[in-house]
């Protein structure tokens, strides 16, 4: 059976979704592969990465009320720091307990994603930064930035948790009937041996849960560049929010090769449809625009029928609604005469006398390692030419 897509047209580019209405905007081009990325890059859509395909699996929210999240339920003013000497570095307590949560996630991830039905990702697949790397467990001569790494840290513990709710996806494409337990569980509990009620807090944990009580953030492939296809039906089967980038409309549309994605494809009504709502939504302006911003004498103020519509002008150009380039350049002509007319020889030569020339203008000079302030010190640096790049 087909699925019902919903089919939008976002900057030329064909977009369907089988679980998702129009996609509002693209995900941005973070910088995922440095060393130490931003845990909340993960908190919104982002295109289907080859290095983490655990990503479409961070919640929109996080629940910490639960059970087995509790101990992590802080905010920046209210983590426990305590100062031992002249360092500053989280609660002995809370970082024990999150040690021992984050090698439990880690446990769960790899035994569940070792025996994973299907379970094939591309080579460059790799785990999301662990909590522990981004400071939580070290010592801060500042209590700022220990409370800065701790939270850092605590965010971490989402693409973490990401990580295990995309390995327990795996095992529910086959029916539980009642009484029994999924596989998963049974894997953990018999197999790998952890403690059943630890287990049974992370089965009933929005970690576990795919309705719609914890709504994903999901994922927008480019179908053209995505290397784990195979498994987007299974993302769809545990309603994680899934949109299929095509091709623009200057181009013929071709579906993949893939033939795990297929049922995603539009049809030629589909994308019709799609280009008429997208048409009537780009001419038509808004209607608070008309009411406060009422057309400009000139050759177009003739025509104000209802039905007449004209495109919004870019931010910033300064033109007006309904405005055509003849009367924005005689009106910008205008309100530049306005100035001239005002300005003299004595007020053109005090203004120039007020305007200091730029300190070291003319050439380049290396910084002063002294002139570095003195909260901030540099823990690498290379030169490039002229300039000293430091690393802060």
């Amino acid at each position: 059976m087909e699925p019902s897509l919903t089919t939008s047209i976002l900057d030329n580019y064909v977009i369907t979704s089988p679980n998702a209405g129009p996609l509002s905007t693209f995900p941005a081009h973070h910088n995922f592969s440095c060393d130490d990325p931003e845990p909340e890059w993960t908190f919104r859509p982002n295109w289907a990465l080859n290095e983490f395909p655990q990503l479409p699996f961070v919640p929109c929210s996080t629940r910490w009320d639960h059970p087995l999240l509790q101990r992590l339920r802080y905010d920046y003013k209210s983590l426990p720091i305590e100062r031992v000497g002249i360092c500053y570095r989280l609660s002995a307590a809370v970082r024990e307990k999150w040690r021992d949560l984050e090698y439990s996630f880690l446990i769960v991830a790899q035994e569940l994603l070792s025996q994973a039905p299907g379970g094939l990702f591309p080579l460059e697949s790799r785990y999301f930064p662990f909590p522990h790397t981004y400071g939580y467990l070290r010592d801060h001569t500042r209590e700022r930035a220990a409370r800065k790494c701790a939270m850092r840290s605590r965010d971490a513990f989402i693409p973490l948790m990401a990580l295990c709710s995309m390995g327990i996806s795996f095992y529910t494409a086959t029916l539980v009937t009642h009484g029994d337990e999924p596989r998963w569980v049974k894997i953990l509990v018999n197999e790998r041996k952890i403690h059943p009620e630890w287990v049974q807090q992370l089965q009933n944990s929005p970690i576990a849960d795919f309705s719609e009580r914890v709504p994903r953030v999901g994922v927008v492939v480019d179908v053209h560049e995505c290397q784990w296809l195979e498994q987007m039906r299974r993302l769809v089967r545990v309603k994680i929010p899934t949109w299929f980038v095509w091709s623009t409309l200057d181009k013929s549309l071709r579906c993949s090769p893939n033939p795990h994605i297929k049922i995603y494809f539009p049809n030629r009504a589909q994308v019709q449809a799609a280009i008429e709502n997208h048409q009537r939504q780009t001419l038509a302006p808004p209607l608070p625009t008309e009411q406060l911003f009422p057309l400009p004498s000139g050759p177009m103020a003739g025509n104000t029928s209802s039905d007449q519509h004209f495109p919004q002008p870019n931010p910033g150009s300064r033109q007006r609604y309904g405005e055509t380039w003849q009367d924005f350049f005689a009106r910008q002509a205008t309100r530049h005469e306005k100035p001239e007319r005002k300005r003299t020889p004595s007020r053109t030569r005090e203004k120039r006398s007020r305007c200091l020339p730029l300190v070291g203008c003319g050439r380049l000079s290396h910084p002063n390692e002294n002139q570095l302030p003195r909260d901030r010190r540099p823990v690498g640096s290379q030169t490039d030419g002229p300039y000293e790049v430091q690393r802060l």
